[in-house]
């Protein structure tokens, strides 16, 4: 059974779908009605209910990891929703380390892509539905520019310079 649960931590609000210790969505935000109706949107195609129950250790867990990136990443599971090709772009973001950063282009040569399946793989991105957990705010234009977020260019912004900030304290 999905359940789901909204929290603030230190960049506004998140939303999170899960199923036990599975995660299967994170959305961000600061209003907490518009993230449970993006939720609802989201997930207009499944069958099964979202309850409103709350998890207290898969939600402490989540908290402090939003709270505290410089710890390590919880060992989550999770349940993408997407094509193959979306589950192996956001397993190399998954795998990425704090602080790295790519370009569209330079992330479809790791998957061992031509460069010219840049577009691709930005789709790909866009796609992801767990934001921070799958670290899609680490894509930077080529001209090394923000570009878009999901989520908002002051979050992506937050969460690149906290990555970088922990890594400079080591």
């Amino acid at each position: 059974m999905l359940n789901y649960t909204v929290f603030t931590f230190k960049f506004g609000t998140a939303l999170a779908v899960y199923e036990d210790d599975t995660i299967v969505y994170i959305s961000l935000g600061f209003d907490n009605q518009e993230l449970v109706q993006e939720m609802k949107s989201d997930f207009k195609a499944i069958d099964e209910p979202i309850n409103a129950n709350v998890d207290q250790k898969t939600v402490e867990s989540l908290k402090h990891y939003l709270n505290n990136q410089e710890t390590p990443q919880p060992k989550y599971s999770y349940h993408l929703f997407g094509t193959e090709f979306q589950r192996n772009v956001w397993d190399c973001l998954i795998q990425s380390k704090r602080g790295e950063t790519f370009t569209y282009s330079g992330l479809a040569e790791k998957l061992g892509l031509g460069a010219n399946s840049s577009r691709a793989v930005a789709n790909a991105v866009g796609a992801n539905k767990i934001s921070i957990l799958i670290p899609c705010h680490r894509i930077l234009r080529k001209d090394g520019d923000l570009g878009g977020y999901r989520w908002g260019p002051d979050i992506k912004r937050k969460l690149l310079l906290e990555e970088a900030q922990s890594l400079n304290a080591v």
